[in-house]
């Protein structure tokens, strides 16, 4: 298998019934001492069934987001534990302006050795 299989396993295990996608609107560049969504908006949603999934070195996270729900420009997103809870990492990704409508949107980490 590998280490980097071995680890994302791991990680998949750990985070399997306990994972959310946090979506916030701050586009501040990534940094890694930042702990969580720095968005004046932020929404918390949790993983469909069936994820966190796996794919070789990629760990892939899915939300399905109500209409009601985050309507505001997704610019930035974490995958954590929780309403934050503990964050694996931060990411900014400007993808548009959710309005009074269904958004479905996977995360994809991928894991390397460096």
């Amino acid at each position: 298998m590998g280490l980097i299989n071995d680890f994302a396993e791991w990680t998949v295990a750990q985070m399997a019934g306990h994972s959310y996608i946090g979506i916030g609107d701050d586009n501040t560049a990534e940094d890694p001492t930042q702990t969580g969504l720095l968005g004046a908006n932020t929404h918390y949603e949790p993983v469909e069934s069936g994820y966190p999934s796996i794919s070789g070195n990629q760990i892939t996270n899915k939300i399905i987001v109500d209409p009601a729900d985050a309507q505001f420009a997704w610019q930035e997103f974490v995958i954590c534990t929780g309403t934050p809870g503990d964050v694996a990492n931060r990411v900014v990704i400007p993808v548009g302006t959710k309005g009074n409508v269904e958004w479905e949107f996977d995360l994809t980490l991928t894991l390397t050795v460096e």
